[in-house]
């Protein structure tokens, strides 16, 4: 399938924008909530689906495994994908029906041919420990090489979040010298 590029924005921009809306006044405390559990070594994508039910994995080369755990950092439970592998998993979201979407489009050097998007049930209504997921293959349309000349190493995806019926797609940027740009990329979700 391929995807369409809405836009680029610029990164520092972007930045000074969500700076701007966070004014003087306001002030925002982190916390730590909880340690994960042990089997997650290196979190990348992270879903909140209940009021105190969080979904995770681990990043490139982990097992196709999902992790459910809470607030106290208590795995509940462990779901694996059956028919899908962790090549670089990188994040998660879910759509209103409650369906899971997992990201396999790491891509740091910018030469992955084999892009994929799991889409599963939403993983809260799974009563076993093993789920099958629809496999969401695509490509994008601005890539041409693989990898492509440094200056326009743009297509490290990291972040996918859904609006509506499409899924939207942000890339890390990989260029060098860094030009600053973020890409935007939209996939129906039909």
């Amino acid at each position: 399938m391929r995807i369409s590029c809405i836009r680029y924005i610029y990164f520092g921009l972007f930045s000074l924008c969500s700076a701007l809306a966070l004014n003087a006044q306001s002030v925002i405390t982190i916390s730590v909530v909880t340690a994960l559990p042990p089997v997650i070594i290196e979190s990348s994508g992270l879903e909140r689906t209940g009021a105190n039910c969080f979904w995770t994995h681990n990043d490139a080369g982990g097992q196709p495994e999902l992790y459910n755990f809470d607030t106290t950092g208590t795995l509940l439970r462990t779901l694996q994908v059956s028919n899908a592998t962790n090549v670089d998993w990188e994040e998660l979201t879910t759509d209103t029906a409650g369906n899971l979407y997992i990201g396999d489009f790491g891509n740091n050097n910018c030469d992955r041919q084999d892009l994929v998007i799991y889409k599963i049930i939403n993983p809260d209504s799974v009563t076993i420990n093993s789920v099958t997921a629809e496999a969401i293959h695509f490509s994008y349309p601005d890539q041409y090489a693989f990898p492509p000349h440094p200056s326009l190493r743009n297509f490290d995806m990291e972040s996918m979040i859904t609006v509506n019926d499409s899924l939207y797609l942000f890339t890390k940027n990989q260029t060098s010298p860094c030009n600053g740009y973020t890409k935007v990329y939209r996939l129906p979700l039909d």
